[in-house]
């Protein structure tokens, strides 16, 4: 079985870098550990996912928040394998337009999977994708922390390849 479509959209506001020693890519490190800890900020208390939650839920062109916490493995699910183990338990409640919230997001299999699973059932939904952090695998290419993106996860020959 093929997902309906092939390219999921998606966008992000942060990056990071897993490798690498500069300043700049230990302090992405960091927040990107607090994100996935899900500390409470000093100043308001609010954890991270929280925050990002709240401030996506008042915005009037998201219509749901759903998040999926990335699994800690080198080994990553591929697309197919979050299709199979997602469920829908109402797809005619659906809302015509959905938004996809993780918190990392690095090849976009998550992402992906359950954007095929809404799309098997309601090929009719616009389905969008949100990451707070994208990972950037070269040193090289990292330049600092607050860099947003608009770009797709595509699938092809049942792997993900998320541009930018």
């Amino acid at each position: 079985m093929k997902p309906p479509r092939s390219e999921l959209a998606y966008a992000t506001l942060l990056t990071y870098c897993p490798r690498g020693n500069t300043d700049a890519i230990r302090d992405a490190k960091n927040f990107v550990l607090m994100l996935k800890e899900n500390r409470a900020g000093r100043a308001t208390g609010e954890t991270a996912s929280a925050r990002v939650a709240r401030r996506l839920r008042e915005r009037d062109d998201v219509a749901e928040v759903v998040e999926f916490l990335d699994p800690a493995s080198e080994d990553r699910p591929k697309a197919r394998t979050h299709l199979e183990s997602l469920s829908l338990a109402d797809p005619l409640a659906l809302p015509a337009k959905i938004t996809l919230i993780d918190d990392v997001v690095t090849r976009g299999a998550q992402l992906f999977g359950a954007a095929w699973k809404i799309w098997s059932v309601r090929p009719d939904i616009d389905v969008r994708a949100f990451a707070v952090v994208r990972t950037i695998s070269e040193p090289a290419d990292f330049s600092a922390l607050a860099a947003p993106r608009i770009g797709r996860i595509e699938w092809r020959d049942e792997e993900c390849f998320r541009r930018p």
